[in-house]
């Protein structure tokens, strides 16, 4: 992203940097923020932020979910919801009212994930998610020690329930990736 750290672009909607809308919106729905991985980038935009460090770090996005996990389990939380710093509509009313129903959403209780889908085949979205702390974090630690490091493979392991996304909502799970990603979105809105 030309250096700058994808939390720190301006959503579309409001120009307010990603992670500040991310930060408002979990905020909002009194859910605990917890700023995980390299918080340097972001700790002038979000003063007095929680944050952990990946743990094993160095080993991409599943080091950041076992630090959400064990940071949840320390806290005796049930469960941890994982939301990316890159999803620019979270200033949508739509992303809202998504993310108040992921956080509390019904699942099997043998469901160690509630994640959506674009569609029946897609990829999991694993960081619009919400994990089952006692039945997700010894997987993690388990699939991380043998090597893993994608969430599709970790997600073979976990019973994951999927989380139903309206036709209005299903932008939310749009994230910025590349600079065209970011030039599109601002072309578009």
């Amino acid at each position: 992203m030309g250096g700058v750290p994808k939390g720190r672009l301006p959503a579309p909607e409001t120009g307010e940097p990603l992670v500040v809308a991310a930060a408002g919106l979990v905020r909002e729905l009194a859910l605990e923020l917890v700023l995980v991985g390299d918080a340097v980038a972001y700790v002038d935009l979000l003063p007095g932020i929680a944050a952990v460090s990946d743990a094993p770090p160095g080993i991409g996005p599943l080091g950041g979910l076992a630090a959400l996990l064990e940071h949840a389990a320390l806290r005796g939380a049930t469960y941890a919801v994982s939301l990316a710093c890159d999803l620019p509509h979270l200033a949508q009313p739509s992303a809202r009212d998504a993310l108040a129903r992921l956080a509390i959403a019904s699942a099997p209780v043998s469901a160690a994930v509630v994640a959506p889908r674009r569609h029946a085949h897609a990829p999991w979205e694993p960081l619009f998610a919400r994990y089952d702390v006692a039945l997700s974090r010894p997987v993690v630690a388990h699939a991380i020690g043998r090597g893993v490091r994608s969430f599709q493979r970790l997600f073979d392991d976990l019973e994951v329930h999927r989380f139903e996304l309206s036709t209005g909502e299903i932008s939310v799970l749009d994230d910025w990736d590349t600079p065209d990603d970011v030039a599109r979105a601002h072309r578009s809105s």
